[in-house]
């Protein structure tokens, strides 16, 4: 079991840090809370768990209010409490030369997690090769579907009030053939369209019919094809 006095001096130690370093005190209630909660056994614990990189101190920063990152303040504060300096000059190699040199610049040298999002990969990116479209729902497939959108996706959309952007994608992007027709018509003659004008040449999206009709095979009564 930790010793309450050793308990008592590293939780002053972390609380004090934290408190320096976001002067807003949002942090220090946090982790205060969570110190007040935890048994002398857990407390150790944890402390082992950090001493051995298996755990780390939870820290908060908002985004879009004033308790910003401020990177020059953060350089500062490790150089002052640490004597750590977090940018630095690096040391390359050449693959050519083999010999080395310095950057002219001072980079950051800090370990951040990074997360490639899945539009920059390239082989992520699918681009239309045909007009291939299913007999039964005149959508995109094969080589034609380059993208599509999920039902969480369009309920966000929704959300967000971006109803026409949901009609075009569900509508005239997939299935209703005479509204895409119009719509690819008047962007040959005049570069441009309105989806209020060719929603008006639709007939709506051929998938619902389609399910119409096999409701109707299977004897069940339903209204979709209207």
């Amino acid at each position: 079991m930790a010793k309450k006095f050793n308990r008592k001096a590293a939780q002053e130690y972390m609380l004090g840090f934290i408190q320096r370093f976001d002067k807003t005190g949002r942090n220090h209630a946090n982790l205060k809370a969570i110190y007040d909660a935890m048994s002398d056994d857990q407390f150790h614990e944890m402390m082992l768990a950090i001493k051995e990189k298996k755990a780390n101190t939870p820290f908060i920063y908002d985004h879009l209010t004033d308790n910003r990152i401020d990177l020059a303040f953060v350089d500062g504060f490790a150089s002052k409490e640490f004597g750590l300096k977090l940018r630095q000059r690096i040391r390359y190699k050449s693959k050519i030369t083999d010999e080395y040199y310095w950057s002219n610049s001072e980079r950051w040298i800090l370990d951040v997690p990074i997360r490639r999002l899945i539009q920059s990969i390239e082989n992520k990116i699918s681009v239309s090769t045909s007009k291939q479209v299913n007999v039964a729902t005149n959508q995109p497939v094969g080589d034609n579907k380059s993208s599509s959108i999920s039902g969480p996706e369009s309920l966000i959309l929704l959300g967000q009030g971006f109803d026409a952007a949901v009609s075009e994608f569900l509508v005239v992007r997939g299935g209703d053939m005479q509204a895409k027709n119009a719509l690819d018509q008047s962007i040959r003659q005049s570069g441009g369209a309105s989806l209020n004008a060719v929603l008006a040449y639709g007939e709506g999206a051929k998938a619902v019919a389609t399910v119409g009709h096999q409701f109707t095979a299977a004897h069940w009564r339903n209204n979709l094809k209207e």
